[in-house]
């Protein structure tokens, strides 16, 4: 199996993080919403791209993805988990979100994320231990608590 790494985002991946986002949601958006709007969607994304809390996910020699993380005073919050859909279903979605939920158990830490109603990998959270919290209309809301 190749490697699964992570290297810290600088504003040069800006374009490579927006494609994966893109190519990653847009079929959730548009079962959600009805329609991608590429103008609001890299608008929205411009405003919020904080390359200090984002992480490039590499799969051996390949750039595949990224993850971008906050880290509160009791909680992991997962904001965004995109893999390229040319390398999903390989594990790597999976060991990012291990080595998140081992540094928060390590910490005492609660990890908690949103996730669009739609998307199937809400069912890899759940596998996980993630339990539903909340919604809106149209994410779940989802945590692991802390283990005391």
């Amino acid at each position: 199996m190749n490697s699964i790494s992570l290297r810290e985002a600088t504003n040069l991946d800006k374009e490579f993080v927006y494609k994966v986002l893109r190519s990653a949601s847009i079929d959730y958006v548009i079962k959600t919403w009805g329609l991608w709007d590429e103008v609001r969607q890299k608008k929205n994304f411009s405003n919020k791209y904080d390359p200090a809390s984002v992480r490039i996910i590499r799969y051996g020699a390949c750039e595949v993805g990224f993850v971008a993380v906050r880290y509160n005073v009791d909680e992991i919050f997962i904001s965004e988990l995109n893999i390229l859909p040319e390398y999903q279903n390989r594990g790597i979605g999976s060991h990012i979100l291990n080595n998140l939920l081992n540094k928060a158990a390590g910490e005492g830490l609660n990890v908690g994320m949103q996730v669009l109603k739609v998307n199937p990998a809400r069912r890899l959270y759940e596998r996980l231990g993630f339990t539903y919290c909340g919604e809106t209309g149209t994410h779940y809301l989802m945590e692991k608590k802390a283990q005391p």
